[in-house]
């Protein structure tokens, strides 16, 4: 993909940098994509971080060039408090240094077992680039998409790309199943080892687990959970993304293909997603009568597939109710126990975020970022829940219907942002995945995007609040 990628970026960054930003949203989800394989590390450098870098640059070289670079407007201080995260977890990286050897832990790599002597290596100056390029790049993100023409724009691109990573998950299941190779030379020549899990089998039902243009199933599983909601809201609220036709058909694709990638991560935050949909309805007080049918007739299909299909109920079963007795989840679990080991050890700062491997996200922060770094942490996912309930819930006179959309959007973003976290719980957080830090920017510009159509609403209604 270099050979091909590498140009087009150089030129779109010269000519059109606007493009280059379709490119950037296009490219979220390919993490197991490298633009370059820098084979003396036995690293491959992400297509989406190489080209959301050029077009970072790119809004840079303008904002020098004009003077104008402008933040969301009613923002709050969701960005501040990230930053303040951020430093905390580059703070982290001194405790490397201070253990100087004292203790071993596991590879940071995705699935790592060997241990080694805790020192400062690479690999920590790599995980703090992958934060500074984050919060830069939701900076942007968020700035870019205040305005709702531009948060459309956006939305439409990620939906697409879903699209397409959906159709390429199917074609890797479909060519498993025919015996047929995988092209895993276009979309998965990253050499980094955690980018090698697209062969990846199911150990009973003989089956792959899909992991399409990702490194691997859960991360494709977390990518798609922070889709669904987007579309299944502009269903919900019978506005357009792309088409009618299309919304549907991303809708239908995003969820089969989650289906078959076999993750836990999936099936659970899956189920998590729709309780969160169901609750969210309420609040709004938007919830209809044929949603309730559409529950009804969603849990009939669930158990039928369960209960008449034997390969499904073989997957689900091995993915779901027999996982504890699985050596994944043994190994999982003592991952667990040894980073809530290191967090006892050094409880302020941890140990250092990317010193270790933890499939769980809770224990990772306390272990990486020690207590300092968690309660940093919750106090962003805190402050960005209150700032989207206060502006979702406010009454507004005179509203109308496209404020309802406008809000039901805001609950889209939460729900997606919300669900990412909890799958995160079940998989971890990795900085170098673009979609945790695109859907962080998108939700602080749908929380300014709402209040900017608050406070206009509220003007017209003569100030008053009821």
């Amino acid at each position: 993909m270099g050979w091909f990628l590498i140009p087009l970026t150089i030129i779109l960054f010269l000519s059109a940098p606007r493009w280059l930003y379709v490119l950037v949203i296009f490219f979220i989800p390919f993490s197991a994509t490298a633009i370059i394989n820098v084979k003396p590390l036995v690293f491959g450098i992400p297509v989406s971080i190489f080209i959301g870098s050029f077009w970072i640059l790119s809004v840079v070289l303008n904002t020098i060039k004009t003077f104008r670079f402008k933040l969301p407007s009613y923002r709050g201080k969701s960005l501040v408090l990230l930053v303040v995260f951020s430093i905390i977890v580059l703070l982290s990286l001194m405790m490397p240094i201070i253990i100087d050897g004292k203790i071993s832990t596991a590879s940071d790599r995705l699935n790592g077992k060997e241990l080694y002597p805790l020192f400062l290596m690479p690999r920590h100056i790599v995980q703090a680039l992958y934060l500074i390029y984050g919060v830069i790049f939701t900076t942007m993100i968020s700035a870019k998409n205040s305005r709702l023409l531009e948060f459309k724009r956006s939305i439409r691109i990620y939906v697409l790309s879903s699209i397409f990573v959906s159709l390429w998950g199917w074609l890797q299941w479909s060519l498993y199943h025919l015996n047929m190779p995988y092209p895993a030379y276009i979309f998965n020549n990253s050499i980094t080892p955690s980018a090698a899990n697209f062969a990846a089998e199911m150990g009973i039902i003989k089956t792959i687990k899909v992991s399409s243009v990702a490194v691997e199933a859960s991360i494709l599983a977390q990518y798609l959970l922070t889709v669904i909601p987007i579309i299944l809201f502009a269903l919900i609220s019978k506005k357009v993304i792309i088409s009618r036709f299309i919304d549907r058909l991303a809708f239908a694709l995003t969820v089969s293909s989650l289906f078959i990638s076999g993750s836990t991560t999936g099936y659970i935050g899956i189920l998590f997603l729709f309780l969160l949909v169901i609750i969210m309805l309420f609040l709004l007080r938007v919830f209809r009568e044929r949603y309730f049918y559409w529950i009804i007739a969603s849990l009939f299909a669930c158990i039928s597939v369960y209960a008449f299909i034997p390969a499904a109920k073989v997957l689900i079963n091995e993915t779901l109710f027999y996982k504890i007795e699985s050596y994944s989840f043994a190994e999982r679990l003592r991952n667990i126990i040894n980073a809530w080991g290191y967090f006892l050890e050094y409880p302020l700062l941890g140990i250092g975020w990317g010193s270790f491997t933890c499939p769980d996200l809770i224990v990772k922060l306390l272990a990486g970022t020690g207590a300092i770094g968690f309660a940093s942490f919750i106090a962003l996912i805190v402050y960005v829940f209150i700032q989207l309930k206060k502006s979702l819930t406010v009454h507004i006179p005179y509203e109308s219907s496209d404020s309802n959309a406008v809000r039901l959007m805001g609950v889209a973003m939460g729900c997606s942002f919300y669900t990412l976290l909890f799958a995160c719980i079940l998989s971890s957080l990795y900085f170098v995945f673009s979609y945790l830090w695109f859907i962080a920017g998108m939700v602080i510009a749908v929380i300014s995007i709402v209040n900017k159509d608050n406070y206009s609403r509220l003007i017209k209604g003569n100030n008053t609040l009821s």
